[in-house]
């Protein structure tokens, strides 16, 4: 038998892939927390440590109170014996919060928000304070000081200006800049590519430290000591540069919009101080069903994986079980009507209302026949998924709202679950209008493999730039665009825009395309797909049934024209009838 790795946290105990062959009781799950299993046994937390001490031969200790099996057996041998502890180790087992022995006892610790000056009502997929590790998604910790949130990534600590947590958009600065521009390290601002993004355009300071003299005078010029140099000269450029002639540089994101406030150096820091954002690229798609089936979010360290928190139910499931009424579709705290459709049907007690209201097909212009999981925006909320609602102009355009970006469809492919969508601010002109990388809802879609990118770079100095040069009408100079994804370098600012393989492969090198053939590119837009999985409708539609959707377990339901509930499919395999004639789901 292959000895399990224990792991005593202030959480209590975990043994990730534990088996039978420990004790019959844990079988059948991936991971465990012994000490729930022990107390629930002992009669006292004497009995539980002495319990403990049995399995300490057979389990490797790791981490949190640093105690070795001799340390463990004394500390539980003094407190069977009524005696008090006499080490340091002893006195911190005492103190370890309660494991979470009840089931509900992560559910409601888990239900706990983060709040910190005017940071509040913060859950996952982040965690701190109040809110232990296994409520929130690793490298998402947020602390607290002095009434200042601050979250650390790649050794470098940053203060939480605002978090919108419907679109997961952070907006942070740096602290070891918020008060004084001179350092002791010099370390460029880096994200952790695998938790965080540039959510919208930004451009670079970059700033030098420990240069030489020079004889013409420099703006933006201050003076700070620097270990290892007499020079004492210190410079600050837009764009991005090496130290060069300096002794050292650091590079400092800020946000574009907010570019026309930095004046000079007396300003620096307060400029910096307002920060830039980034967007969290933690998928919570699966939350958000563990939250419309009552549960809570959390965070499996043993499978390093999600994992949706129940009342009166054992971790480890992606969505809480519950037998549910037809009303059960209809979002909690929802009325008869929202101004993006309507939510309940008349007569909604009639499961053939459900039926019967989601019949219509969204079509507008060349989009056509469309149905689940999209919705137009007048239909009902239930007949589609959420966040999938397409509107149409006026003019038989169909537009899409992802992230606060207006987007124009061009074409939507139910069989490849993928569409082609272009920005509305670039169909207006060919440079966008809104200085805002192309960000998607990572919850919802991905980014097709058909795709590549553009950048444009705006309010660049007079240089040889390898790119077509742009005469926009939005007020920038030195515009130019070129292929692939570029920072701003030198430049102010840079935005990206997706367009289709076909049409962008080899643009602009060289400048050799005009700006009418930028036109045709961009206009030609982009493919996403969409991330849910079509198999449930397709067995609803092959059973004579029609799509919709049940916010109570966040799954797609199946509405039957001729039977008295509401299922996987209209065949009555997973719907069923109470004998008082209510309605269930048997998801």
């Amino acid at each position: 038998m292959v000895e399990p790795e224990v792991q005593i946290s202030s959480d209590g105990l975990w043994i990730p892939d534990i088996t039978a062959q420990l004790a019959p009781q844990f079988h059948g799950s991936k991971h465990y927390k012994i000490c729930c299993y022990l107390m629930k046994k002992a009669a006292s937390f004497a009995l539980f440590l002495a319990m403990l001490v049995l399995l300490v031969g057979k389990l490797h200790v790791t981490e949190a109170v640093n105690c070795s099996p001799l340390e463990l057996s004394s500390c539980a041998g003094a407190i069977m014996m009524s005696l008090p502890p006499s080490d340091a180790c002893c006195n911190k087992l005492k103190e370890q919060k309660p494991c979470l022995c009840d089931e509900n006892e992560q559910f409601k610790i888990c239900g706990n928000f983060f709040n910190c000056g005017n940071i509040t009502g913060i859950d996952y997929p982040f965690w701190g304070n109040n809110r232990p590790r296994e409520c929130g998604y690793p490298g998402l910790k947020l602390e607290c000081e002095k009434g200042t949130t601050i979250i650390e990534t790649k050794t470098l600590k940053y203060r939480v200006l605002d978090i919108n947590q419907d679109t997961q958009v952070l907006k942070i600065t740096r602290m070891d800049l918020s008060s004084n521009i001179c350092q002791s390290k010099f370390v460029n601002t880096t994200l952790d590519s695998e938790l965080f993004e540039y959510a919208s355009a930004y451009t670079n300071l970059t700033i030098l430290y420990g240069c030489s003299p020079v004889i013409l005078p420099v703006p933006n010029q201050f003076d700070c000591p620097v270990k290892g140099t007499i020079d004492r000269n210190g410079y600050v450029v837009v764009g991005t540069q090496i130290p060069g002639m300096c002794h050292a540089s650091i590079v400092v994101p800020v946000s574009y919009k907010n570019f026309g406030s930095f004046k000079d150096i007396s300003n620096l820091l307060d400029y910096v101080g307002e920060g830039f954002e980034v967007q969290c690229k933690v998928d919570i798609s699966a939350c958000r069903e563990c939250k419309n089936s009552r549960g809570r979010c959390g965070y499996d360290y043993g499978s390093n994986q999600f994992t949706c928190l129940c009342p009166n139910q054992s971790p480890g499931s992606t969505v809480c079980n519950s037998s549910l009424s037809v009303a059960g579709i209809i979002p909690a705290g929802m009325g008869s009507s929202e101004s993006s459709g309507s939510v309940l049907p008349s007569g909604s007690s009639n499961p053939e209302e459900f039926y019967k209201t989601c019949g219509n097909k969204f079509s507008c212009g060349s989009i056509t026949n469309i149905g689940y999981p999209f919705r137009g925006i007048y239909d009902p909320l239930y007949c589609a998924y959420p966040g999938l609602v397409l509107n149409c102009r006026q003019d038989e355009i169909t537009t899409i709202q992802i992230i606060n970006t207006t987007y124009r469809v061009l074409g939507i492919y139910e069989t490849t679950q993928t569409m082609r969508i272009v920005r509305e601010d670039v169909m207006r002109a060919t440079c966008p209008q809104d200085i805002v990388n192309t960000t998607l809802d990572y919850s919802l879609f991905d980014y097709s493999a058909t795709n590549t990118n553009l950048t444009f770079l705006y309010g660049c100095p007079t240089l040889n730039i390898p790119g077509l040069s742009l005469v926009c009408n939005n007020g920038y100079n030195g515009v130019y665009v070129l292929s692939g994804t570029q920072g701003p370098g030198k430049c102010n600012a840079s935005v990206v825009v997706p367009v289709l393989v076909s049409t962008g492969n080899g643009y602009g090198a060289g400048g050799s395309v005009n700006s009418t053939a930028l036109d045709q590119v961009l206009q030609q837009g982009f493919e996403i797909r969409w991330k849910m999985d079509g198999k449930g409708c397709s067995d609803c539609i092959e059973s004579m049934g029609r799509c919709g959707f049940n916010f109570a377990t966040n799954r797609t339901a199946c509405f039957c024209p001729d039977q008295p509930y509401i299922s996987a499919t209209c065949s009555g395999a997973n719907g069923a009838r109470s004998p008082s004639g209510a309605l269930f789901f048997l998801f």
